[in-house]
């Protein structure tokens, strides 16, 4: 399913890293420093906000799914209950202070058709509520929420007894009520001409296809593959130059790629490996630069990469699983600032600085009662 949400996932498994706190040698303290946000843009805090907030968001769902014309026809229904609660106080015993609670009930429809055995065709359409409560206007009050509306159609395939499966699909994603900023709204706290705030009258789009496809030559062997292609950009913001820009932290393309190997008997019967490997390409780092022409930076797109060996077998008649874990397989880099070396004909840095970060291991064990 599309999450209603502005960008889609990347494909296949990510993960997350402990960043060296410690990058090496710069040329200056300024050279850390990086501006995600659009030109001139910025927050205020009323004197009057508290110290303490506790967010709570809560949601409910119930579907019902129906079976037409020998089982080809599959209708999908739903209903997507939402409640978001946010609540301050300066007493960090006593957060009871209620000063925003809403929530909605959101439909989700899809059906899927079987065109010939092992083809089918879908469609699905869902909407969503997400806080927007830990940002908040000049006067220091909560934002409704944030609203998402996706809708998704495509392929999926089985075949060959399901050694092939897979699905091929298009998608369109908006959010609405998200927080920017307005440069000319009202702000009797800003000290220079009592305007420039956020407001909840953003919007962004996500558009683009994803297609996944699972190989399982032999019950011991699966291989993964996946390919996103994005376009999420801003599609209404009170700054008119940045429509149509794309959204910081977007990407275009995304690969991904995961080989399961299951020893099912001999000597090694039990063990089990896994070798992923993903790519995120070039990431938009920032807001549309003037000095720039309207261009926006970007990171480079990097590799990742995650390895396992597991062990399954019994023991006092319960099974026991202890596996070790390998992350950051390829050393990820990590963008800090940028290099004063690499300016432009308008003396803007467009290269930043980039350090390895250290590979992970890490060793588990379960063991089911």
């Amino acid at each position: 399913e599309a999450p209603p949400q502005f960008n889609r996932p990347p494909p296949g498994l990510w993960f997350n890293y402990v960043e060296i706190l410690n990058p090496g040698p710069l040329t200056r303290p300024s050279d850390l420093v990086m501006n995600l946000l659009p030109p001139a843009a910025g927050s205020f805090t009323a004197p009057f906000d508290s110290a303490y907030q506790r967010n709570f968001f809560t949601s409910y769902f119930a579907s019902v799914s129906s079976k037409f014309l020998n089982d080809r026809l599959i209708l999908n229904g739903g209903l997507y209950n939402t409640s978001i609660n946010f609540r301050r106080s300066s007493d960090p015993n006593n957060i009871n202070t209620v000063v925003f609670d809403d929530g909605d009930t959101l439909p989700q429809v899809g059906a899927i058709f079987r065109v010939t055995p092992g083809l089918g065709v879908f469609a699905l359409s869902t909407e969503s509520l997400q806080p927007n409560s830990s940002q908040r206007d000049f006067a220091g009050n909560p934002f409704p929420p944030r609203k998402g509306e996706g809708r998704e159609a495509g392929l999926k395939i089985d075949l060959l007894g399901g050694k092939i499966s897979g699905t091929v699909s298009y998608f369109e994603i908006s959010q609405t009520n998200r927080v920017v900023f307005d440069d000319t709204a009202p702000n009797p706290f800003d000290p220079v001409d009592g305007r420039g705030a956020n407001v909840a009258r953003g919007e962004n789009t996500s558009k683009g296809f994803d297609a996944d496809f699972i190989f399982s030559p032999t019950r011991s062997l699966q291989i993964l593959l996946s390919y996103a292609n994005l376009d999420v950009f801003i599609s209404k913001d009170p700054n008119r130059v940045l429509l149509g820009t794309n959204e910081i932290g977007s990407y275009e393309h995304g690969f991904g790629t995961l080989v399961h190997y299951q020893f099912l008997e001999g000597a090694l019967k039990g063990f089990g490996v896994g070798v992923g490997a993903n790519y995120q390409g070039d990431t938009i780092a920032e807001a549309p630069q003037a000095a720039l022409g309207n261009i926006q930076r970007t990171f480079k797109g990097q590799w990742d990469g995650d390895v396992f060996l597991k062990y399954a077998t019994m023991l006092f008649n319960r099974k026991v699983t202890l596996q070790v874990n390998g992350k950051n397989v390829f050393e990820r880099e990590r963008p800090v600032g940028w290099d004063p070396r690499s300016a432009n004909a308008a003396n803007i840095a467009v290269t930043p600085y980039y350090y390895k970060t250290n590979r992970k291991f890490y060793f588990s064990a379960s063991f089911d009662l």
